[in-house]
């Protein structure tokens, strides 16, 4: 008897998931996609959909039943999921906070004994800058951005800091106070200077001013369901001890239209990067520069749109426009509950960097900055007995003073 070989077919009940594909293009204008390749992306589950919205007038008439419905109004939404890899989903985080990533590292590592030599000092609540702190260097700031978030560590000076900058001559002006100690003890005194080897790193994305929207591609059988016009309306990374950190995008779409053919035929592949955990995965959390007493749970950073909406006119059922709204960052934290230490600091009113770290095996990842936080709705439940109390907390995000929320820094 020859052997068995080849395969069964007819045995799927319809279309499998496996087969599903899912591809992007950011729009020149809105809902005409721009000129080049799409970029396959990761995702674990979706849900985008076309919904119609009808009406149907009260006539009046002898067999008592409702009227003809009529269409006014067409529109497209739902998420995509994932689980969180480096660099894979940069493009719709860039898109929620309407902003670029920089197209490279901006750095400065002091170094007093190159040539030339990199050198810079401290100035506490200058009189010269208003009060403020100043961060004075020998280097040529002048190409960084007018203002920004930096990441400084001085190991010498005992200084681990996340600051927002306005830019000087010769340096950057930071809040009055981001060089002191959280009970008002300088960490370093005026005129001290800065350590060779002290990093100063400019963040990677911060929420600007800068809009996109995406044609957004779903390959089901043989024809392609295309959904112009989509906007991120909230991106929500969530991690939960024992678990794998997960990416949410909730989407706004003009509408959906069916093809035969796909947007274009140029495809870039998917990233390749590993997906992060919360074990060697977890590098870390901090509320204004210090880790909580406890191990963290569970944490979740939630950005939003808040107010977006689309705008629809007659002679056609879907959007003619779109409104982004404001932009808002939050999130929350649960760790194991050891003393008051974070409690006492909202109850006195401090504020300041809230902040999330996590990377993949390959150390490759990403630090989550809320520059100018609060805690709220500090809780302490003591649910049944042998159990160990968690902290629960919502973190409120808001502007630094003149402006920047959020950062995001790679690993």
């Amino acid at each position: 008897m020859p052997p068995y070989t080849g395969s069964t077919t007819g045995y799927a009940a319809g279309e499998q998931t496996n087969a599903g594909v899912i591809t992007y293009i950011m729009e020149s204008s809105y809902k005409v996609p721009q000129e080049g390749a799409a970029q396959d992306l990761r995702f674990t589950s979706e849900t985008l959909a076309k919904a119609q919205t009808t009406s149907s007038p009260d006539e009046i008439n002898e067999l008592a039943e409702t009227s003809q419905t009529v269409v006014t109004g067409e529109s497209a939404s739902g998420s995509i999921s994932g689980a969180v890899s480096y660099r894979t989903y940069d493009d719709m985080l860039g898109a929620v906070m309407t902003e670029d990533w920089l197209a490279a590292k901006v750095a400065l590592t002091i170094n007093s004994k190159a040539t030339p030599a990199v050198t810079g000092s401290y100035a506490l609540k200058s009189v010269a800058h208003s009060g403020n702190d100043v961060l004075l260097t020998a280097a040529d700031l002048s190409a960084w951005p007018a203002t920004g978030i930096i990441h400084l560590t001085d190991a010498v000076n005992g200084l681990d800091l996340y600051a927002k900058y306005i830019g000087i001559n010769g340096g950057l002006m930071l809040p009055a106070g981001t060089l002191n100690a959280s009970d008002g003890t300088p960490l370093v005194a005026d005129g001290t200077a800065i350590s060779d080897g002290t990093a100063i790193v400019l963040a990677d994305i911060m929420n600007g001013t800068v809009y996109k929207t995406w044609s957004i591609q779903k390959k089901l059988g043989s024809q392609y369901q295309i959904y112009p016009g989509s906007m991120v309306s909230q991106a929500q990374i969530s991690l939960q001890q024992g678990q794998v950190p997960t990416l949410q995008l909730d989407i706004q779409c003009a509408n959906m239209i069916l093809s035969t053919a796909p947007l274009t035929q140029a495809v870039n592949p998917r990233t390749t990067s590993l997906i992060m955990d919360t074990v060697g995965g977890f590098a870390g959390a901090t509320i204004f520069g210090k880790a909580p007493s406890g191990c963290i749970r569970t944490a979740t950073i939630t950005l939003s749109r808040d107010g977006n909406a689309q705008d629809i006119g007659m002679g056609h059922a879907d959007a003619c426009g779109i409104r982004f709204g404001s932009f808002k960052a939050a999130g929350s934290l649960e760790y194991f509950f050891r003393d008051y230490t974070e409690f006492q600091k909202v109850q006195s009113g401090v504020t300041g960097p809230v902040t999330l770290a996590l990377k993949g095996e390959d150390g490759r990842g990403y630090i989550f900055v809320f520059i100018n936080a609060t805690l709220r709705n500090f809780k302490t439940l003591i649910t049944g007995k042998n159990a160990t109390v968690v902290a629960q907390c919502d973190i409120e995000a808001n502007p630094a003073p003149g402006g920047l929320t959020f950062a995001i820094f790679p690993i």
